[in-house]
């Protein structure tokens, strides 16, 4: 298998700087007709696919929305997941569906990888954990979420604390 296509060998075929491959992908700057079709048919000859950490990391907007839940099997659970992904594919979503089996230390884990990989939105399905030590580490992840621009959603459970 050969190596991952870079955008600047999309933008050395296409004629262009690698600034305007990046404008025509994300679609959130004008650029001419010619040049759009340029970088389009470089995309398409390379088999261009943009990587989604680079893109994350030059702040290119998230994709990704984690469904965390008891467990993935449960007809309630599976109806969620199902609905949650429905939707977001709709809108260009990813949806990654993780099971906690009902255990706090990977719940709180599953939230931390999430914050790494700048999901645009986790939530937290069922169950309830009765431990402060837990739900002041959960509020901590809620604001840090908040502060990045990302969103901590609650599915049949309250907030981690009264606030």
């Amino acid at each position: 298998m050969g190596e991952r296509v870079t955008i600047r060998e999309v933008a050395a075929r296409a004629g262009v700087s690698v600034a305007t491959v990046s404008r025509v992908l994300a679609g959130n700057y004008p650029t001419s007709t010619a040049s759009r079709a340029k970088v389009l048919r470089a995309v398409k000859d390379l088999d261009y696919v943009a990587n989604a950490h680079a893109r994350a990391l030059a702040g290119a907007g998230r994709k990704t929305i984690a469904v965390l839940m008891f467990d993935v099997v449960g007809a309630f659970y599976a109806q969620v997941a199902q609905g949650v992904e429905m939707e977001a594919a709709q809108r260009g979503r990813l949806t990654l569906v993780a099971s906690t089996g009902s255990d706090p230390a990977r719940e709180l884990a599953l939230v931390q990888m999430m914050r790494e990989q700048a999901a645009e939105a986790v939530m937290l399905v069922g169950g309830v954990v009765q431990d402060d030590e837990y739900r002041q580490r959960m509020a901590r992840y809620a604001e840090a979420l908040a502060a990045a621009g990302s969103r901590l959603v609650l599915c049949g459970r309250p907030a981690p604390t009264p606030d």
